[in-house]
């Protein structure tokens, strides 16, 4: 892993030289958007770790996640500008690496659907259950991605990504009662779009 090296800022907001290193996140964003491009590059090296490990667990494979993970970062090249404070920086890029998710798993899943003939079903012979399978996992990872904002992030980081309550609060940056109320109604959300799934009696 390449390693983080200690920069120092040019400006003067706090009576003279600043490492890159003892400024937090946010800070860094505000030196960015003051011009000095080498804060935004100092926090995603910091961050990318971090940033790698939320696409791996919120794609079904390496490939996809390293396509995401690539995506978001453009993304964030292109939108830290506008970056407004509202949030945790953190939080930030995770509804960006969030959508590149969505939306590299969807481009794979149209690529998959088109691929898959009534010929090529018939040639998996023992392989069925395995295709059944797989399209169930596209079908149950459709209906989360489909879900409200305020729930779909809660419900993909704890379910999907295996996230812990309070891990989920941190990236949220909202309480972690309010990350199991709605996981809860997510929950039940999903029950409701995902009862033919269900085995009949």
């Amino acid at each position: 892993m390449e390693k983080v090296t200690s920069t120092l800022s040019p400006r003067g907001d706090r009576g003279g030289l600043v490492s890159f290193a003892d400024m937090s996140d946010e800070e860094l964003m505000v030196e960015f958007q003051s011009g000095t491009t080498d804060a935004l590059t100092f926090l995603l090296k910091r961050l990318l770790p971090k940033l790698a490990a939320i696409s791996r667990k919120l794609s079904p494979d390496k490939n996809l996640a390293d396509d995401a993970l690539q995506e978001a970062l453009a993304t964030v090249w292109r939108k830290a500008e506008q970056f407004n404070g509202e949030s945790k920086v953190v939080t930030w890029l995770y509804v960006i690496i969030r959508n590149a998710c969505i939306d590299v798993y969807r481009k794979e899943e149209v690529r998959t659907r088109q691929n898959i003939s009534d010929e090529s079903l018939l040639e998996l012979g023992d392989e069925s259950n395995f295709a059944d399978a797989s399209l169930t996992q596209m079908i149950i990872r459709n209906a989360v991605f489909e879900l409200p904002d305020d729930l779909r992030d809660p419900v993909c980081l704890v379910f999907l990504s295996e996230y812990s309550v309070e891990e989920a609060s941190g990236l949220l940056g909202i309480p972690a009662g309010t990350v199991k109320s709605r996981c809860s109604r997510g929950k039940a959300l999903l029950a409701e779009k995902l009862s033919d799934l269900r085995p009949k009696k």
